[in-house]
């Protein structure tokens, strides 16, 4: 039930109560939104075919990988032994660790690592739905806003995202951004700014600058894909910033106060992600990280190329044009249903007159009985968010930020300007599907054109994705007794490791290193997964190298105690003299400073949300007893 704020002359337009003759509650929202979930990943879920490529291979390989190492007892794998054709790699080190570790958790429930890689696309896309299906309700009738949330779940952006680019962590990660959004859309205190009648006393936590759910939220994301975040906090800053700050007519303390708990609950969600964030960055000058802004350059992935398509070409049509087009189509559908409703008559922006609606409408739900009662203009603000974030998103995407990608700025390390079109197709989408259903119930023209411009999203899917299935698509055969050692991305190329390293790896490895020394093996040494083990014999001392890249975190121990080793020249494998005798060799990962660091942090945050949730908890229940004892004389008033 939808309360609109009255007009001036008492007309019924923005005074009715409308109702929906169908209203979806949870079981029918979960299983509409599985199915849609499920038609979505259909291409791999069901048909199993998949536009494979080099990232497809490496996320498959990550994923076995820490599952072997959780398996061994290891909590955080970072090594990962297959890479550099079985010389090893400290990927995980540097790359967001939470999809890997999701999928390996379910490889329990799964035959292999890929049938558990297409339960985690089929969760992502679900819990996607969920969240925003549970923030449009917040403001939507019921049946548009699960419709809104189902439309949602098929931008085709996400859709190339698992399918052709197979980027699986930054696909998997639009359920972190769905969870962001619905957290910081959904605060009390912006209902109370903005005149939600629902936010009263008993229901409004503390208007602290610490936002809890945004902190965890911001730090999901960063354990996902950091990428993703990176263009998630630069688009939702301005949005937020005006939002919370309470619009456009806030006042300079006010802006300051909504930037400073942007910035502190951020700030506190990377933080929470210290134990991935801080060992990533402080370690960054021990692998070829110039790589990522150097080696890519931006200038052909431009989303609408012109300019930059005549000098340098294109480099991703699909993205570039067909996607783009449809997030700027989103977009500016929102934008103009969201000028069509401030046309069609005035919305209350005082306190005071929210709070007289607020009243109404209170009272008409105790003498109608029906659910809970949202007014319209928190509705408008919570999606003028989103088009601030999609129009960001587009500026940013398109050639008119070309100054700020030829300077070395955080955009550089988005690598290529069209992946912005991952924020627009969300933050679009749940705008318009807000719009749509939140509006008045008379513009049946409006909700046309927000219906068309889902649809139109969607049909883009569903045509890539029959594409997928009757042309692109190759059978997967993907079980992990297929998965083998790989080459590995350049920016993981250590700075000690030479190309002789592989060329000793194909002349016969550690097996022909202990073969031309003398050296015999007693015991082998495993998959690696926590760590190595050999057993290996000499008559006389022996300068040998094992079959590990060497790095700083590696110790090395002779009969259990602690062994010198060091970077082979040559190769830049891990190297040592083998004293004469018997004796046992354990090659283990200790953790950096900062790896140890980086916990540290991760806990100290997680106890700072906990004191913040606390702190929550405790005001929502005075809130509580101050609105039970301020209504008690009332009640007895209306009693006599």
């Amino acid at each position: 039930m939808i309360l609109r704020s009255a007009s001036p002359g008492g007309g019924p337009d923005h005074a009715q109560v409308m109702t929906s003759r169908f209203r979806p509650g949870l079981p029918t929202a979960l299983l509409a939104l599985s199915l849609s979930a499920w038609l979505v990943a259909s291409p791999h879920a069901v048909f199993n075919l998949a536009d494979r490529n080099q990232d497809f291979d490496q996320h498959l390989a990550w994923a076995f990988q820490v599952s072997q190492g959780l398996a061994a007892g290891d909590p955080y794998p970072r090594w990962m032994p297959l890479g550099n054709r079985g010389l090893g790699e400290p990927a995980l080190l540097y790359y967001s660790p939470a999809y890997s570790v999701a999928v390996s958790l379910l490889r329990a429930l799964t035959d292999s690592i890929w049938s558990a890689m297409r339960l985690v696309e089929f969760l992502a896309l679900l819990s996607l739905g969920l969240t925003g299906w549970a923030l449009l309700r917040r403001f939507a009738r019921p049946l548009p806003a699960l419709l809104g949330a189902m439309a949602c779940q098929a931008t085709p952006m996400v859709f190339m995202l698992f399918n052709h680019f197979n980027g699986f962590p930054w696909a998997s990660n639009a359920a972190g951004f769905g969870l962001l959004l619905w957290a910081a859309l959904r605060l009390p205190v912006m209902a109370r700014r903005h005149g939600d009648a629902r936010a009263d006393a008993s229901i409004v936590a503390s208007d602290g600058l610490l936002r809890v759910p945004v902190a965890c939220a911001v730090a999901l994301m960063t354990l996902t894909h950091l990428v993703s975040t990176l263009m998630a906090l630069i688009c939702l800053t301005p949005a937020l910033v005006w939002l919370w700050s309470g619009g456009i007519h806030a006042g300079r303390r006010a802006l300051l106060r909504a930037a400073l708990s942007w910035g502190l609950s951020a700030g506190l969600g990377l933080a929470l992600a210290g134990v991935f964030l801080l060992p990533a960055l402080a370690s960054m000058d021990l692998i070829s990280a110039r790589e990522w802004t150097e080696t890519y350059r931006p200038h052909d992935a431009f989303s609408f190329p012109t300019i930059t398509a005549w000098r340098y070409g294109i480099r991703w049509f699909g993205f570039q044009w067909p996607v783009s087009l449809v997030c700027l189509g989103l977009t500016g559908a929102g934008i103009w249903l969201l000028r069509r409703q401030r046309c069609r008559g005035p919305e209350a922006h005082g306190p005071d007159r929210m709070r007289a609606d607020g009243a109404r409408a209170r009272q008409t739900e105790r003498t109608r009985g029906h659910g809970p009662v949202v007014a319209h203009a928190p509705a408008r603000h919570a999606a003028i968010a989103l088009l601030i974030a999609s129009v960001c998103a587009l500026l940013l995407a398109s050639e008119l930020s070309l100054p700020l990608w030829l300077i070395d700025t955080p955009l550089r390390k988005v690598q290529f300007p069209h992946r912005f079109l991952f924020v627009s197709s969300i933050s679009a989408s749940w705008a318009l599907a807000l719009l749509a259903g939140s509006g008045p119930a008379a513009d049946r023209l409006g909700r046309r054109v927000a219906a068309a411009a889902l649809l139109g999203a969607a049909l883009l899917t569903a045509l890539l994705a029959t594409r997928l299935v009757l042309r692109d698509g190759e059978p997967v055969n993907a079980g992990d007794d297929t998965i083998r050692a790989y080459g590995s991305y350049s920016e993981y190329t250590l700075p000690w490791q030479r190309p002789a390293a592989l060329d000793w790896q194909r002349a016969g490895g550690f097996e022909a290193e202990l073969a031309q020394t003398g050296v015999r093996l007693i015991a082998p040494a495993g998959n690696g997964a926590g760590g190595w083990r050999w057993v290996l014999a000499t008559e006389q001392p022996q300068r040998i190298r094992l079959p590990v890249l060497w790095f700083p975190a590696w110790r090395l121990t002779l009969d259990g105690a602690p062994h010198p080793a060091s970077a082979d020249p040559q190769t830049g494998l891990v190297a040592l003299t083998l004293p004469a005798g018997e004796h046992a060799l354990r090659l283990h990962w200790q953790r950096l400073p900062a790896e140890q660091a980086g916990a540290a942090l991760s806990l100290l945050a997680l106890a700072v949300c906990a004191l913040g949730l606390w702190r929550d908890a405790r005001q929502r229940r005075q809130g509580a007893r101050r609105a039970s004892r301020a209504a008690a004389p009332a009640t007895a008033t209306a009693s006599r």
